[in-house]
């Protein structure tokens, strides 16, 4: 298991290796985005959400997606060349419509991950935050990745 989660680590950090590029177009994420999923599938992993879009300085993007009860999942962040850290923050709805705090990615770093298992089916929010910009950018692409399966489990 060690050996899986040190490969879907690499994933992430070869994503952002790849995204390297001077201009602003989206491309670099997508085709890291393609390499990840051919990785994370080939480790029969499921993928259950991707997204790929821009994120602002003192702007967080925020997504919500339905986790099934008992399965670990992994949820993971690969910023572009104009971010210096990206991380993840992870929340879950409660009965009453609020939502509490997961966990988060505390490292400064353009990739961030955090696994988690799920104690009942409900709604989860997925925010990203772009914490430090290359200068004299304020925003950058981003993707994000989550899934699942029984490498996962902790």
């Amino acid at each position: 298991m060690k050996k899986l989660l040190m490969i879907v680590g690499f994933l992430f950090v070869s994503a952002f290796a790849f995204s390297q590029n001077i201009y602003t177009t989206m491309q670099p994420v997508m085709d890291s985005m393609q390499s990840v999923i051919k990785i994370v599938e080939a480790n029969k992993l499921e993928i259950v959400r991707i997204e790929m879009d821009i994120v602002r300085k003192d702007v967080p993007k925020t997504s919500f997606r339905i986790l099934t009860k008992g399965y670990t999942y992994r949820v993971g962040v690969f910023a572009d060349w104009r971010l210096e850290d990206v991380d993840i923050e992870i929340y879950k709805q409660m009965s009453d419509g609020n939502y509490v705090f997961v966990g988060r990615d505390n490292k400064v770093s353009p990739i961030a991950m955090v696994d988690f298992t799920t104690e009942e089916t409900t709604w989860y929010k997925f925010v990203v935050i772009g914490y430090k910009f290359v200068s004299p950018y304020d925003s950058g692409h981003y993707g994000l990745v989550v899934l699942h399966g029984p490498q996962l489990t902790q």
